[in-house]
């Protein structure tokens, strides 16, 4: 997170303060609706695509959502939300290739490990959203 990003998340939370409960309650009660974002043409054709994850900031384990980008950049400036992208590989080769122990091209597979890997750091439940390395896969 930039600099910037955390000040306006400060910011927000100083100024809900300072409202001395005149928050209503139904704020902190809204949940984002769950979109699962499909890829297109042209996602198959760059090789990939990135999906977007919210969740109460307040609950390590809570309810991971996956949105879509306009509902992501709401919440990722709320300070009551923890907000994340995760790149995602969809076409390729399945597995990673080496040619003289040199990478050649990274499988969908491996590429998608490290992402879910990256994002478990912050939503340890991440697996109740993505349950395939291979989902959304289409082979080129």
């Amino acid at each position: 997170m930039t600099n910037t990003e955390d000040f306006l998340k400060k910011q927000i939370y100083s100024n809900l303060l300072a409202r001395k409960g005149s928050v209503k309650a139904s704020t902190f009660k809204e949940f984002p609706e769950q979109i699962k974002i499909t890829p297109d043409e042209s996602d198959y054709e760059n090789m990939y695509f990135s999906r977007f994850f919210v969740k109460k900031a307040n609950d390590k384990h809570g309810v991971i959502v996956e949105v879509d980008i306009p509902k992501f950049n709401e919440l990722r400036m709320n300070p009551f939300y923890t907000a994340e992208i995760m790149r995602w590989k969809i076409a390729g080769v399945m597995r990673s290739t080496y040619d003289e122990g040199i990478l050649r091209e990274e499988g969908v597979i491996d590429f998608n490990e490290k992402s879910y890997i990256r994002i478990k750091n912050k939503f340890p439940n991440i697996d109740e959203r993505i349950k395939s390395l291979t989902e959304f896969y289409k082979q080129s």
